[in-house]
C-alpha cells in the first residue's frame, strides 16, 4: 500500500511535520520538537478466490504513524503531549478510506506501543489497519 497518500492526509489534517519512512531511516540524529513518520507495518494475504490463473486476493494491511517527541527542558509536558498527538493522530485517520483499499474499507485504529526511549526523545506508533485487493489476469 503507497505510503505518500497517508502522509498527505495528516498534512491535510494539520500535521504538517508528517513525512514517509525514508525520511525516518535517513535521520542522522533525533529532529526536534515532534514529528509524524508513516511507515509500513505488515500485510497478510487471504487465498487466491479464482481459478484459471487468475488471482484475486484480500490483504489486511497494517501501518503505523511514528510520533515522536523529544523532552525537552520540560518533561512534565511529554506524557500529555503524546497523548493529544496520539489522538490528532487517530483522528487524521480513523475510518479515512486509502485510495488503495479495497472495497472502500475505512482504516481502524489497531493499537499502539513503544517504539524507544533514547536520549531526550521518545518513539511512540500508532497502528492502523486497512483492506486492499490484489487482482491478476492472465494474458
Amino acid at each position: 500500500m503507497r505510503l505518500k497518500p497517508i502522509v498527505d492526509r495528516l498534512k491535510e489534517k494539520g500535521l504538517r511535520q508528517a513525512q514517509g519512512v525514508l525520511e525516518l531511516i535517513s535521520l542522522k540524529a533525533a529532529p526536534a520538537g515532534k514529528r509524524y513518520y508513516v511507515v509500513p507495518d505488515t500485510e497478510t494475504a487471504e487465498a487466491n478466490r479464482l481459478t484459471g490463473g487468475a488471482h484475486s486476493q484480500r490483504t489486511d494491511v497494517r501501518f503505523g504513524i511514528v510520533i515522536m517527541l523529544d523532552g525537552g527542558p520540560n518533561q512534565d509536558r511529554t506524557s500529555d503531549e503524546l497523548h493529544e498527538e496520539e489522538l490528532k493522530v487517530i483522528d487524521a485517520l480513523l475510518g479515512w478510506v486509502h485510495p488503495d483499499a479495497a472495497e472502500g474499507v475505512g482504516c481502524d485504529y489497531a493499537g499502539a506501543r513503544m517504539l524507544s526511549v533514547s536520549g531526550s526523545t521518545l518513539s511512540w506508533m500508532v497502528s492502523f489497519r486497512t483492506r486492499r485487493l490484489i487482482r491478476k489476469v492472465p494474458g
